[in-house]
């Protein structure tokens, strides 16, 4: 978020404000191979990997507009657009 080309100077003391805020955590060995295999086999950039993976592990259903995560049916991927 903060290395977006266009953010402005109050935007980012929001979104520094909110992250101070916000427990983050580190990727567990599991996420990081589930990401490896989504990786390998369906060729993807390794942060949408890594995304694909965490929602894989966590089982949660993944709310996206990149229809590239579509090809892959190990969970659930809600579409924003059609």
């Amino acid at each position: 978020m903060l290395g977006f080309h266009g953010l402005s100077t109050p935007d980012e003391k929001v979104l520094n404000s909110y992250l101070s805020q916000t427990r983050i955590n580190g990727m567990n060995a599991s996420v990081k191979i589930i990401a490896i295999g989504i990786r390998r086999k369906y060729r993807m950039k390794t942060i949408d990997a890594i995304i694909a993976a965490s929602a894989i592990y966590f089982d949660l259903p993944l709310v996206t507009a990149d229809k590239s995560f579509k090809k892959i049916k190990s969970f659930a991927c809600v579409s924003v657009r059609d």
